[in-house]
C-alpha cells in the first residue's frame, strides 16, 4: 500500500495520514466489508441506475440499505413500501441533476448543498422516524449519487454536525482545501488494487470515499480531528 507524507491543509481532517489510518482501520477492523473499498459495488450501482430509479432499482437498493445497516429502528417492509411511493420524485430529480451537471452527475467538489438538499429531504421521508436518520438518508443518497454524498455511519464515521447539510458543507470545504488530491487518490487506488478486483471503476467516487476514510482515520489514535473550516 502506498504511504504518503502526512500532508494536510491547516485545520482540515483531509490528509494522507488520516487516509492511511482510515484505510488500515477498514482492513483490520471491518473484515466483512469489501476489501476493494466497494469498487465492485460502485460498478454495479452504475449499471443499476442505467434505466433510472424504478422498481427494479429500488428492490436492489432497499436490500443494499439493509446490508449497509441503514434501517435500524425501521421495518424493511415498511421502508420498501415508503420508497415505492417516493420513486417518481427520486427518479425525476435524479435525472434532472444528471442533465444539469453532465454525464458524471453532481460531484462533491463542484455542486452545492442548495442543489442537493431536496434529494436528501426526499430520502429522509422514506424512513419515517420522529428524528430524521442522517445514516439512512446519506447512504441512500450515496447510492443514487456516490460522487456527491458523503456517507454518515454512526459507528465509524459519525457526522461532524447533527445537521447533515452542515456536515456536507464542511466535508466539501475540507476536500477542496486539500492541495494533494492526486496523492490521496493514489494512496486509495493502491489499496483498492491490493484486493482481488478488476480495474478500478470509472465511476469510483474518489472525493466522497476519501473524505469518509479520512473522517474514520481522524478518530483513530494520532489522528486528531481538526476542524476549523
Amino acid at each position: 500500500m502506498a504511504i504518503g507524507r502526512d500532508s494536510t491543509v491547516e485545520g482540515s481532517f483531509v490528509s494522507s495520514g488520516n487516509l492511511n489510518r482510515g484505510i488500515a482501520y477498514r482492513l483490520e477492523s471491518k473484515r466483512s466489508w469489501p476489501k476493494d473499498f466497494h469498487n465492485r459495488v460502485y460498478m454495479e450501482m452504475s449499471d443499476e441506475r442505467m434505466d433510472g430509479l424504478g422498481l427494479a432499482w429500488w428492490g436492489i437498493t432497499s436490500a443494499r440499505l439493509v446490508d449497509w445497516q441503514a434501517l435500524r429502528g425501521a421495518s424493511a417492509v415498511e421502508t420498501y413500501r415508503n420508497g415505492i411511493a417516493t420513486l417518481d420524485e427520486l427518479d425525476a430529480g435524479y435525472k434532472a441533476l444528471v442533465r444539469a451537471h453532465g454525464d458524471d452527475g453532481p460531484m462533491l467538489e463542484t455542486t452545492s448543498w442548495k442543489t442537493l438538499r431536496w434529494l436528501f429531504e426526499a430520502a429522509s421521508r422514506i424512513k419515517k422516524l420522529k428524528v430524521p436518520s442522517n445514516v439512512f438518508s446519506s447512504k441512500l443518497c450515496h447510492f443514487i449519487l456516490p460522487t456527491a454524498f458523503v456517507v454518515v455511519d454512526r459507528q465509524v464515521a459519525p457526522g461532524l454536525s447533527l445537521d447533515y447539510g452542515e456536515h456536507w458543507t464542511t466535508c466539501k470545504k475540507a476536500w477542496n482545501a486539500a492541495d494533494n488530491k492526486d496523492e490521496l487518490e493514489g494512496i486509495l487506488a493502491a489499496a483498492i488494487r491490493e484486493a482481488p478486483t478488476n480495474e478500478i471503476s470509472v465511476h469510483y467516487p474518489w472525493s466522497t470515499k476519501i473524505v469518509e476514510l479520512c473522517l474514520i482515520g481522524s478518530r483513530r489514535p494520532n489522528g486528531k480531528q481538526r476542524m476549523g473550516l
